[in-house]
């Protein structure tokens, strides 16, 4: 039992002391100035150590960047949320999956492409703040997020239940795009197009949800969904609401769950659903401006 727990201890040392080293290791490389085709190289790389050392080195100001910096930027991030869906169908853990994708899509979301609009819809569930950079980008960022919302984007198809996760994200956004911009900003196409979302997820004339995710996500997805109608001062959906707040079987045919979400359709319906905040991208921007000097 005694040399058991001398092993143990030396080996819990010993991947301390690696863990030390490699974090110092990462810090020194992050100080060694590169060139910005080289830093694209890396980012380009399917070699996650070698796309990290790039990320890394993404750390002078956006005005700096040059095309080919940001289209190997986007195409790192693209390839990492590729990489983790894979794994997570898959079964598989990713020890760095999380660092990785943040950092990258924290950087996609600082520099302000609209050619990162397609990578961060499909993050939004994830990060708060691709919500408010898609918010940002109005309109031209409409088509990705519904197509998220309705489950139709092919990178997501490999996994319903990130699907889902997904989803909640896009309808969280869509209320806000249209809080933040106003309904007049939306062409008669556009709202229709949102109408239609609302439609999926709530008329009692539309197939149940499709399967993927938790009760409790699929319970948010209606609610989220009664945001986007209220939003939209959609009457016709205020009524499909209100149904299915009231009558249990009406939830559980859309849902394929228990009634439990039905309390949070109520709360819409009062004007008191207590929606996720929608952090500020000055602040994001803050944070990199003050990595970047």
């Amino acid at each position: 039992m005694v040399m058991k727990s001398i092993t143990s201890s030396l080996l819990l040392t010993a991947v301390m002391a690696l863990s030390a080293t490699l974090l110092d290791a990462a810090a020194q490389d992050a100080q060694v100035p590169r060139s910005q085709a080289d830093i694209a190289a890396d980012l380009r790389s399917d070699d996650i150590d070698t796309m990290l050392r790039g990320m890394r080195h993404l750390n002078f100001p956006v005005s700096e960047w040059t095309p080919a910096l940001r289209s190997a930027l986007l195409y790192a991030l693209e390839s990492e949320i590729r990489r983790d869906l894979e794994a997570q169908a898959a079964q598989i853990y990713r020890w760095h999956d999380e660092p990785a994708m943040t950092g990258l899509a924290y950087r996609a979301m600082v520099i302000q492409d609209p050619a990162a609009i397609p990578s961060l819809a499909l993050v939004v569930g994830e990060l708060s703040y691709a919500r408010s950079a898609l918010v940002a980008f109005g309109r031209q960022a409409l088509p990705d997020v519904i197509r998220v919302a309705r489950w139709e984007s092919p990178v997501l198809a490999c996994c319903p239940e990130m699907a889902a996760f997904e989803a909640d994200g896009s309808l969280l956004t869509l209320r806000e795009m249209v809080e933040h911009w106003g309904l007049a900003y939306f062409t008669p196409e556009e709202q229709a197009q949102l109408k239609g979302v609302v439609a999926m997820y709530l008329s009692p004339d539309t197939p149940p949800l499709p399967p993927g995710g938790s009760r409790v996500i699929r319970g948010f997805l209606l609610k989220y969904a009664a945001g986007v109608a209220m939003a939209l001062n959609d009457t016709e959906a205020r009524g499909w609401i209100e149904h299915m707040a009231t009558n249990a079987e009406a939830y559980s045919t859309k849902t394929g769950d228990p009634p439990y979400g039905q309390a949070h359709l109520r709360r819409v319906l009062v004007g008191n659903p207590e929606w996720p905040p929608l952090p500020p991208l000055s602040r994001l921007f803050d944070r990199y401006d003050r990595m970047a000097k």
